[in-house]
């Protein structure tokens, strides 16, 4: 934090540094134009002092600058009067009259070694007055004047500097204790952070962090619930294991073991279900962290029937397709036989021996669609949804299932991008169930 607080500071004081210095050479140059400006003023009084005081016979012997009272004699204004002839009638310097100039107005001239600002002008009688003065002194007072103008900048600056780095301190100071807040909590603490007296900049964040718990927690409870679900479930198989197991070892009729060990591999196999679906949740959550790939629709259902058409046929069970989507989705083989295998698993398990399957592929809009018909018992309208729920199943269902089944599907569609739903058939008993997923690209017409 004092880190942060140390950038801010030095970030800001840059650009008061930068914004100084400009304000500074600003201020500079308009304070010699103008002191300039008003020493040219001066020495076009002077001039008019010089003229009307030779008029009446008594001009100064010595004119120093009014701006300047402890000076030298080289910061003396020179001057010289002449008449229309010529003649010098008054010089500062008797022994070194100005020159002539042919021009009037103002001019920066060299004299000698020296260099003057001189002003030219005709007296009232057409004489020709001239008055100048060293353009160092000038420089000195437009020099003096501008840095008593940037006094009160300088001292500005480093004052607003220090007030700068104390109010970032107080500024950083709340969030400095909300992170305090944050370190001093338990990992299991999902409540807010409390946002009064936090900079309004960073409120949005906290807010977003709110929200983040907030998923976070409802993530926890679900996984929680999960957890205690299938604790729950796989205890029931273990049990009757065990069970089966005790009763093998203390029964000695061979039909009766026979039958036991029937059982024993019926709940061996309910439990590896169980276990494959726990799984299958598990990696669906993490398989949200990964970036998923691209495949053709059709082709992969193609696979799909590839690996169930042996189950199919153990029932007499007749699968029909017609793929007509030519479009690519999102994932690969893995993601939609977690979709696609499992509906079809509960159509092969529900339909009866005899019966048949008819799955379609088709483009909706944007979208892939995959229809599912069974001939099976069906589901109340009540249960449709509730079916998609981790340990759910239909009442009355007394099949060999896990109620995880339809909720692997459910997860993994939405992993895609997609959704799942089911829907009873309206020609017969039996359930439709409908998977559509965003295509990546257009249809191949």
């Amino acid at each position: 934090m004092n880190s942060l607080r140390m950038r801010l500071a030095l970030s800001l004081w840059t650009v008061l540094l930068v914004v100084g210095l400009i304000s500074g050479a600003v201020t500079y140059v308009q304070s010699r134009d103008e002191t300039n400006t008003l020493l040219d003023y001066q020495l076009e009084e002077i001039a008019g002092l010089v003229a009307g005081s030779a008029m009446s016979g008594s001009p100064p012997s010595r004119i120093s600058p009014a701006v300047n009272l402890d000076h030298e004699a080289e910061d003396d204004f020179l001057v010289t009067l002449r008449n229309t002839q010529g003649t010098v009638m008054f010089a500062s310097e008797p022994d070194a009259p100005l020159p002539d100039f042919e021009w009037l107005g103002y001019r920066t001239v060299r004299i000698g070694k020296k260099e003057y600002r001189a002003f030219s002008a005709t007296s009232s009688n057409k004489g020709r007055i001239v008055v100048a003065q060293q353009t160092v002194t000038r420089k000195e007072v437009a020099r003096d004047a501008a840095m008593t103008a940037l006094l009160p900048l300088a001292l500005l600056i480093p004052m607003l500097g220090f007030a700068i780095y104390w109010v970032i301190g107080r500024q950083l100071r709340s969030v400095r204790d909300a992170a305090q807040e944050v370190s001093g909590r338990s990992p299991f603490d999902a409540g807010s952070l409390a946002v009064v007296r936090l900079p309004t900049e960073v409120q949005p964040l906290i807010n977003e962090i709110n929200r983040l718990l907030v998923r976070q927690r409802s993530a926890v409870q679900r996984e929680q619930m999960f957890l205690a679900d299938a604790a729950h479930a796989l205890r029931t198989p273990l049990t009757a294991l065990q069970l089966q197991v005790d009763i093998l070892e203390g029964s000695t009729d061979a039909s009766e073991n026979e039958k036991r060990r029937h059982e024993l591999r019926r709940g061996i196999l309910r439990a590896t279900r169980l276990n494959d679906h726990l799984l299958a949740l598990a990696r669906g959550q993490q398989m949200r962290e990964l970036t998923v790939g691209r495949i053709d629709l059709d082709t992969a259902m193609t696979e799909i029937f590839d690996f169930y058409s042996p189950l199919a046929e153990s029932k007499s069970i007749e699968i029909t397709h017609d793929l007509n989507s030519r479009c690519a989705v999102r994932g690969d083989v893995r993601h939609l036989m977690l979709i696609v295998g499992n509906i079809l698993d509960n159509a092969i398990r529900y339909t009866p021996v005899g019966g048949k399957i008819a799955v379609v592929t088709e483009v909706m809009g944007k979208s892939a669609r995959i229809e599912v018909f069974d001939e099976g018992p069906g589901l109340a309208e009540s249960e449709l949804e509730v079916v998609f729920e981790r340990f759910r199943r239909g009442d009355g269902d007394e099949t060999q299932g896990t109620g995880l089944g339809l909720a692997v599907v459910h997860s993994t569609a939405e992993l895609l991008g997609g959704m799942a739903w089911l829907e009873r058939r309206g020609d017969r008993s039996g359930l439709r169930a409908f998977v559509e997923l965003p295509c990546l690209e257009g249809v191949d017409k």
